[in-house]
């Protein structure tokens, strides 16, 4: 196990960008530190990445009973849906689980709280790092790039989470920017 202490709160944000850009790999799972997923959960996640096209995968979320410790039948999300009105909210949510959303389906973005992104995907989207007070006092070696094994470009100077929303609606821009992209 290898650890990254950025000595600074950074936000779901920036954690997950600086976690991203420190351990290049083909595919990253993004869970919330209160998630409980089941012992099959990335193993069910998996096969929707054998088609390309996908940038993202999420699963059934469920709200969990801390009183009894347990999982509960109540929907907590199974992906994010684009109201006309421009507003996202999770599909399913606050639903008993009956079976509704058992299908595959494509949805409209992902929540934050658990989802498997594609690499290759967030270097499609990835935007520069906005300039900043802050982003002056950077030093040079943050500015280095650097090439991996598997030909990924790294570097501080973008991100893939917008880091202006440090930890709400990041993964709105993220789906949104992914949609666009044509994932």
């Amino acid at each position: 196990v290898q650890v990254v202490d950025p000595h600074a709160n950074l936000g779901f944000a920036g954690g997950n960008n600086l976690a991203m850009r420190s351990f290049p790999a083909d595919y990253y799972l993004l869970n919330n530190p209160d998630l409980i997923p089941e012992k099959d959960y990335l193993e069910r996640l998996l096969p929707a990445m054998q088609d390309a096209t996908v940038g993202a995968v999420t699963g059934k979320l469920y709200q969990y009973d801390t009183a009894a410790s347990r999982r509960t039948q109540v929907l907590d999300t199974t992906g994010v849906v684009m109201r006309t009105s421009g507003r996202p909210y999770d599909r399913g949510q606050g639903e008993a689980d009956v079976g509704q959303y058992d299908s595959k389906t494509e949805v409209w973005g992902f929540s934050g709280a658990s989802v498997l992104l594609r690499a290759s995907a967030l270097d499609v989207v990835k935007v520069s790092k906005k300039s900043s007070q802050n982003a002056v006092a950077r030093s040079q070696s943050e500015k280095d790039v650097v090439l991996t094994t598997n030909n990924r470009l790294l570097t501080t100077e973008f991100e893939y989470f917008d880091e202006t929303f440090h930890t709400y609606w990041e993964y709105t821009d993220l789906s949104w920017r992914m949609r666009r992209a044509g994932f």
